[in-house]
């Protein structure tokens, strides 16, 4: 019998200097998506917040239209590994249980693979 290992890979990561917890890790996901009310949290002006003119598509394949987009400082690992990269973020307000979801670009701007 072979076991599949399908669980998710659920981490903790620092944000603007915050951290936060929650962060889902989907080498299946073409973008990288920090929620709303995660978002919210950080307290950082909505200068930096740019127009985004492209829907996504949902877990279940409905159309989700992205608020903006946002470029912010992501921290990986700890001392001595720790990487910090800057990573563009589309900014979504719905229901999640998660308050990121880091998919292939920012794994490829990190080079990391994912393995569990």
């Amino acid at each position: 019998m072979r076991n599949q290992n399908n669980d998710a890979l659920v981490i903790l990561a620092t944000l603007s200097n915050f951290w936060v917890k929650k962060v889902l890790v989907d080498s299946e996901s073409s973008t990288d998506i920090i929620f709303y009310d995660a978002y919210a949290q950080l307290g950082i002006d909505n200068v930096q917040l740019r127009k985004v003119n492209t829907p996504l598509t949902g877990f279940s394949g409905e159309m989700i239209e992205p608020l903006r987009k946002v470029t912010l400082p992501l921290s990986l690992g700890s001392y001595p590994k720790r990487s910090t990269k800057m990573v563009k973020f589309l900014v979504v307000k719905a229901p999640s249980t998660y308050n990121i979801i880091l998919g292939r670009p920012s794994l490829n701007i990190f080079r990391a693979i994912v393995s569990t």
